[in-house]
Formats: structure tokens, C-alpha cells, sequence
């Protein structure tokens, strides 16, 4: 809804912009409109961190630490009535995210977050759980080397290669 109003002896107009949180119409439309500007965001690479559905994602990360639902229903709907639509995954979604993407805090909660969703559907077939693992699929590390100048256990000088030794049995123990 629109209000311009003018006020004649200052010949200043106020321009005023209403939204109905509680018009189904309007929100519709505010809606469609948002997600068209973010396609065309992610079609050319740009950052999407202020979208509505970015904002709805860092807000659920920032304000609820710990409302793995919360999250949960964001990351689902997200996929399934937006990314599935334009063949687009989550991750592809987070990469446009600079907000999330360079603040690793808010990185890494939204990997034990969707680490958690996957392991709490474990039987579901669900669209969180789709988007969870489009996440943790496209953030594994690749095999890992360690070089160092000692050789495990057998030649020592400063204890390098000890530690080489039990960092990568450590690791390999985490999985």
C-alpha cells in the first residue's frame, strides 16, 4: 500500500511504503520478488548475505545457537521451495554468503548443525536432511599428507616425527 502525502507550505512530500505482514498477497509478492533478485545474484556470483532467505539463515545461526529445529525447518524449506526449483544445492547457496562463508564461527556452528540434522534423521528421507548433506559432502577435506624430516618413531631428533606419527593416527581415529 502507498501514501504520498504532500505538505503545502513547506512543499515537501513524504513518501510512505506499508507492509501487511498479515496480507498473504502482499507477503507473497514481497516474497517472489526477494527470490528473483537472489537468482539473479547467484546466477552472476554476487553476494546474497543481506537476501531475505541469507538473513533468515544467519539470524537462526546468530540469535538461536542451539535450536537445531530452527535451523533444521530453515535449511529444508529453503531446499525444497527454492533450490530444488533451479536445480541449486545449499552449499552453492553458502558459497554466495559472505557473511557465513568468512565468519568462522558462524561456519562452524552451521557444520555441527547440519551434522546433527543428519545424524537425527538418520532413517528420514527428508529436505533438511538433503541440504545437511549438500553441506557436509561439499566441505570433506580431500586424503591428508604429513612430511616431515623424522620418521615416526624410528629417527628422532626433536621429536617431530612422533608427532607427525600421532597427529595422523589421531586423525585417522576421528575419521
Amino acid at each position: 500500500m502507498r501514501h504520498i502525502n504532500s505538505l503545502r507550505p513547506y512543499s515537501t512530500m513524504v513518501l510512505g511504503v506499508t507492509l501487511c505482514d498479515n496480507d498473504p498477497y502482499v507477503f507473497k509478492v514481497a516474497l517472489e520478488s526477494s527470490i528473483d533478485r537472489l537468482k539473479r545474484k547467484l546466477l552472476k556470483g554476487q553476494d546474497i548475505s543481506n537476501e531475505y532467505l541469507s538473513l533468515l539463515l544467519s539470524d537462526s545461526l546468530i540469535d538461536h545457537p542451539t535450536n537445531i529445529q530452527r535451523v533444521a525447518n530453515v535449511l529444508g524449506s529453503v531446499q525444497e521451495n527454492f533450490l530444488d526449483k533451479i536445480n541449486m544445492t545449499f552449499f552453492e547457496l553458502l558459497i554466495n554468503n559472505h557473511r557465513i562463508k568468512n565468519d568462522s564461527v558462524l561456519a562452524s556452528r552451521l557444520m555441527a548443525m547440519c551434522l546433527r540434522i543428519i545424524e537425527a534423521s538418520d532413517k528420514l528421507d527428508n529436505a533438511p536432511k538433503k541440504a545437511s548433506k549438500f553441506v557436509v559432502q561439499a566441505n570433506q577435506l580431500g586424503p591428508l599428507v604429513f612430511c616431515s624430516p623424522e620418521l615416526g618413531r624410528w629417527s628422532t631428533v626433536g621429536g617431530l616425527g612422533v608427532m607427525v606419527n600421532e597427529l595422523s593416527i589421531g586423525l585417522a581415529e576421528l575419521g
